[in-house]
Parts: C-alpha cells; structure tokens; sequence
C-alpha cells in the first residue's frame, strides 16, 4: 500500500469512526460533533460517491441539506447527512421512493 493510499485510508476510516483527523495540514477538529459541518470532498469520500455525483444531487434537491457558507463554499452537517441516510435506509429491492427534492425550510418559514 502507498503512502497516499495508507493515508486516504485512514482520514476515511476516521470519518466513519468519528476519530479526529490527524492528516498533514488539516486542522486537528474533532468529528464526532452532531452538527460538524462536512466539506463536499469530506462527505464524498464518506459517502463513497463522486464528487460531480454530490453536485447533481444537490442541484436535483435530493441529496442531504446543506449550508451555504458563502457564495462559493458549503458544508453538510453531520446530523442532516445522518438523517438523509437513515431516511433512504430500506430493507428490499425498490422500495426507495422515486427521488423528490427535499423541502426548502427557508420557503417554508422555518
């Protein structure tokens, strides 16, 4: 296994074992805090789907919520992308939904 593998390796076995990360330039912060905010590249290897995968599911509204942190920055936290999981979580063959936006709380009034 090379180095970057062994790395990579480890930064996702972290994320899945809400260890705090200790790779090379990245700030030491805790991941077992509910609301965490998850980079898109943090929440894409987590998930183990593509970057451009993530994007199109946030532009269609069916993948998790998300903050806008600025115009070109966003971040998932922890406790919504649970959520979403746990609400995609079936236990045979096609009983998924056919994928409908998730509602915006912003419009609602929320």
């Amino acid at each position: 296994m090379t180095q970057g593998n062994l790395e990579h390796s480890t930064a996702h076995a972290a994320l899945l074992t809400g260890e705090r990360s200790a790779s090379p330039g990245q700030k030491d912060r805790p991941t077992d805090l509910p609301d965490r905010l998850l980079t898109e590249k943090e929440l894409s290897d987590w998930l183990g789907v593509s970057l451009p995968n993530l994007q199109r599911m946030r532009s269609s509204g069916t993948g998790p919520r998300y903050v806008q942190l600025s115009p070109r920055r966003l971040g998932y936290r922890k406790r919504d992308v649970e959520a979403w999981l746990t609400a995609r979580t079936i236990n045979r063959v096609g009983a998924l939904a056919p994928e409908q936006p998730a509602a915006d709380p912003v419009a609602e009034g929320v």
